[in-house]
């Protein structure tokens, strides 16, 4: 950063500070030059000494470009820093698209619709199997306790067992076909093996 960036100031103190100020707005114009400006008055120095910032831009329109202007050129590197930092964003994340999309064509992801069916129709399936177990069982589980509640210890043990054979079908890879239709809204669904 040059020290008239660093100063807003009205007034340039030096040949030095007008050079540097000059080479910062892109004008071509090298040292010897404009001491002999300032010499012929083309360049006029204020009483004190310094130059007046008002002229030296005045006296910086007639000399030729070189460059974009410092200012302006900073402003083009940031806009293109930004713009390529967008791109590459996009393109990782059209990347991490791809990628994504093939891991589920390889069958590593499972659509979400997809799993929750499979919930529901495992769930449909676990309720079914424990209703059957209990309604087939009935007699077996009155008969069991005798009707006396001090063996309901034993009844629990026996539902336990119908309750871990209904969970394992639950977790159990094996395929199940589930149908739910409009007449099943309200009281449960039919499935089938």
């Amino acid at each position: 950063m040059s020290k008239t960036d660093q100063m807003p100031m009205e007034n340039l103190t030096s040949v030095n500070e007008v050079l540097e100020h000059l080479q910062d707005c892109g004008r071509k114009v090298r040292k010897s030059k404009l001491y002999q400006d300032v010499k012929t008055g083309l360049l006029a120095r204020q009483p004190g000494g310094g130059f007046s910032k008002a002229a030296v831009d005045a006296y910086a329109q007639a000399l030729p470009l070189v460059a974009v202007p410092k200012v302006d050129s900073d402003n083009i590197k940031e806009l293109a820093r930004r713009r390529q930092e967008a791109t590459i964003q996009k393109i990782e994340e059209e990347t991490a698209r791809i990628r994504f999309k093939r891991e589920v064509e390889r069958g590593r992801f499972i659509p979400r619709e997809q799993v929750e069916l499979e919930l529901a129709g495992r769930a449909v399936v676990l309720e079914s199997g424990l209703r059957q177990a209990v309604e087939m069982n009935v007699l077996d589980l009155i008969h069991l306790v005798d009707g006396d509640p001090r063996k309901s210890q034993r009844f629990l043990e026996v539902f336990d067992g119908y309750l871990n054979e209904a969970l394992n079908q639950f977790a159990s890879k094996a395929e199940f076909e589930v149908t739910f239709t409009d007449a099943d809204a309200g009281n449960g669904t039919e499935t089938g093996e």
